[in-house]
């Protein structure tokens, strides 16, 4: 072999190295930063949520205006217990799906299954902020 050859074998193994370091590091960073901010982001999905649920509860309302159709809070407050708890249980079927597709499939297959998740929240809700 020339020493222009060992010399790009040597580089590239150096940049292996540096890559797959880099790469521990980014996923060192990743869990540091989810556990320093992980109260933030459970008050922040929890405002979501919130949100979500005032949003259908204002949507009830006007659909009771338009029809001239009176609110009582009872009904409400049971339209909405429905709600939450529909809205729970897909959340939960989406954790389980989640889990077992994670045993699946690959990282790039992970990062395409997400990119059409986003997809389809942002069709059902386009004001959804992801």
């Amino acid at each position: 072999m020339s020493t222009t050859t060992n010399y790009f074998i040597n580089l590239y193994r150096s940049l292996i190295i540096k890559r797959d370091e880099l790469k521990n590091q980014t996923e060192e960073n990743k869990k540091n930063y989810c556990q320093m901010y992980k109260e933030l982001y459970k008050e922040y999905y929890g405002l979501m949520v919130e949100c979500i649920f005032l949003k259908k509860r204002i949507a009830y309302c006007q659909r009771c205006k338009n029809h001239h159709i009176k609110i009582y809070k009872e009904e409400l407050e049971g339209y909405m217990d429905a709600v939450k708890e529909d809205y729970m249980l897909e959340l939960e079927e989406l954790r389980t799906h989640k889990k077992i597709m994670k045993q699946h499939l690959s990282d790039e297959d992970m990062k395409q299954a997400k990119k059409i998740f986003k997809r389809i929240i942002k069709r059902i809700n386009p004001q959804h902020s992801l």
